[in-house]
């Protein structure tokens, strides 16, 4: 019973950690490069590397969506691991 529970924990974990991580890509992300460079008369161009690497920056969207990563892999790394 205590790794039926155990496993059912991480099964809902993995789903609200995919769930944040799709919402992160699809929402938040088109969002920051929407305001990497900012709005009205003050706004700037960036182009390149430079313009992803604002756009990662913004809201702090690129670690977040790194770290969401990293636990949605660890979840599912452990939910694939066979228990005893």
């Amino acid at each position: 019973m205590k790794n039926a529970t155990r496993r059912r924990t991480i099964q809902t974990a993995a789903i609200v950690a995919d769930t944040l991580l799709g919402v992160a890509v699809i929402v938040l992300l088109p969002f920051a490069w929407l305001l990497r460079d900012g709005l009205g008369p003050d706004a700037v161009e960036s182009s390149g590397f430079h313009a992803i690497t604002r756009c990662l920056m913004t809201f702090y969207t690129g670690p977040s969506i790194m770290a969401l990563t990293a636990v949605a892999i660890g979840l599912h790394w452990m939910l694939g691991k066979k228990t005893k």
